[in-house]
């Protein structure tokens, strides 16, 4: 007589508890063998039902031992029980038909909680794969919520300007960098009125913007009560700052702080910059720096994250240079209103000239496009002279390859070849009619005491920028000072 087949396999789940899959049924038995009365092989089929009963309780044992549930473990335990009683019973009374049925009940029994019991994993697994997804719809949705809320902090944003004379404003370029729209807020300490404004001209190598209110409704600053000292300040020299940081939380009070000059020069050396003392958050960027007579000293463009109460601001002198380029009379104020006042008077005089500059990516309005930046070269009513001839020059490796008069800047572009490095002075100057114009951008090579690295073989071009000089002009000397032999005289530009 054949023997049942248990084809029985287990497949466990992503869930905790594991699930059982039937792959096959067993094959169906003729029953009626095992009461032929002329069938000599009973004993066979005794040893055939034993085997069947082990076969069973092994197969019961073996799904014990699965990561199951403790329903299905608490079935299977009672079957198991079941199986080896039938065991008994066969041993103490022999086989019996009603063995046969009672281990069938127990095979089909069994067959049909495997069948239920997936169920119950597949609707359990079903459940946590729902919820799984509905977290993770949750997460995206908080997500783009966070995404959506910090666009729009990006896209409106603002920072700190102060006045100059006549309508001008000045702050930092990376306060309106990327603006579309600018709005001054706080002239005269009404922060109800918005003024729209306009770039003027940039200086994005010093970090500096010099910006110009449009609208036909402002009448001007009136007297700007404080003096622009363009002298080297001293280190251990009170200062302080007015300002609007954090905005969003700190309100649109003008904030003050004091401390000292720490550092003649900025981060890494910057001369370009002071290191002071006074605290300085977001929002402070573009910020006046004042000594203790109330001059203005710096305008204020970072602070070192890894330090305490290290800020940084920019020099006035480079402000002169970055005015000079569009102005042919003074623009910077020059007279000191507050002296002789104490520090809470200073702040109640000068803070109605310290304005929130409030900048956004959104535009319907093509206003605040920029006039000019000292780091183009792209401007109408240009001059440009292409390899002008040049009277004399001490060194024979650099070529003036070009020199461009423009409204707002004088350009020139010099090829360098043998050398290993090179790099450009600061008070590198062009000169004319007896007037000299201090270098006020570099495009391509680093200031001194940086070196440019030359590529062995390779020439290096780069730019210097001046301020505006007359279109009229048929030449001019390029001196770098000191023992250097960059010097180029009798530039002929006609």
């Amino acid at each position: 007589m054949k023997r049942f087949l248990f084809l029985l396999c287990i497949l466990c789940t992503l869930s905790s508890s594991a699930q059982i899959t039937v792959t096959s049924k067993y094959k169906p038995t003729d029953w009626s063998k095992f009461f032929d009365s002329n069938n000599n092989s009973s004993r066979s089929a005794y040893d055939e039902f034993e085997d069947e009963i082990e076969q069973v309780s092994s197969y019961i044992s073996s799904l014990l031992g699965q990561n199951i549930d403790n329903k299905m473990r608490e079935f299977l335990n009672s079957k198991y029980t079941q199986t080896r009683n039938i065991h008994k019973k066969l041993s103490c009374s022999g086989l019996s038909y009603s063995l046969r049925s009672e281990l069938k009940e127990i095979k089909n029994s069994v067959q049909q909680e495997i069948v239920n019991y997936n169920n119950r994993v597949a609707a359990h697994n079903a459940e946590v794969e729902r919820k799984r997804q509905e977290e993770e719809r949750l997460a995206r949705e908080e997500s783009e919520r966070i995404a959506k809320e910090e666009a729009e902090r990006n896209a409106n944003w603002s920072g700190t300007g102060f006045a100059l004379r006549n309508k001008y404003v000045v702050t930092n370029y990376h306060v309106i960098g990327e603006a579309r729209t600018i709005k001054i807020l706080g002239v005269n300490n009404d922060f109800n009125k918005e003024f729209t404004a306009r770039v003027c001209v940039v200086d994005k190598h010093n970090d500096l913007a010099l910006l110009e209110i449009v609208d036909e409704s402002f009448t001007g600053f009136g007297v700007v009560p404080y003096y622009t000292k363009t002298q080297m300040a001293e280190v251990g020299e009170s200062v302080f700052v007015l300002g609007y940081p954090l905005t969003s939380t700190m309100g649109d009070e003008i904030k003050l702080t004091t401390g000292v000059i720490s550092s003649r020069t900025g981060f890494r050396g910057d001369v370009s910059s002071y290191q002071f003392s006074a605290p300085v958050q977001p929002g402070n960027s573009g910020a006046p720096l004042f000594d203790n007579k109330g001059n203005l000293v710096g305008i204020v463009s970072a602070k070192h994250t890894e330090a305490e109460n290290a800020g940084y601001a920019v020099k006035t002198s480079y402000l002169k240079q970055l005015t000079d380029c569009i102005a042919t009379t003074g623009i910077l104020p020059y007279n000191n209103h507050t002296g002789n006042l104490p520090l809470t008077d200073k702040v109640k005089k000068i803070k109605n000239y310290v304005f929130i500059i409030k900048c956004s990516k959104n535009s319907t309005t093509d206003n605040i496009s920029t006039n000019t930046t000292i780091n183009k070269t792209s401007h109408t009513n240009s001059q440009e002279t292409l390899n002008p001839y040049v009277q004399v020059q001490h060194n024979k490796n650099c070529t003036i390859k070009r020199v461009e008069l423009a409204d707002t800047f004088t350009a020139i572009e010099i090829s360098c070849r043998n050398f290993t490095y090179c790099s450009i002075d600061r008070e590198t100057y062009i000169t004319t009619s007896g007037e000299h114009y201090k270098l006020t951008k570099a495009e391509g090579i680093k200031y001194y005491p940086e070196k440019t690295y030359i590529p062995s073989g390779q020439s290096l071009t780069f730019t210097l920028y001046f301020p505006p000089i007359s279109n009229l002009t048929t030449n001019i000397s390029l001196i770098e000072p000191g023992d250097s032999d960059w010097k180029f005289y009798g530039i002929n530009l006609k």
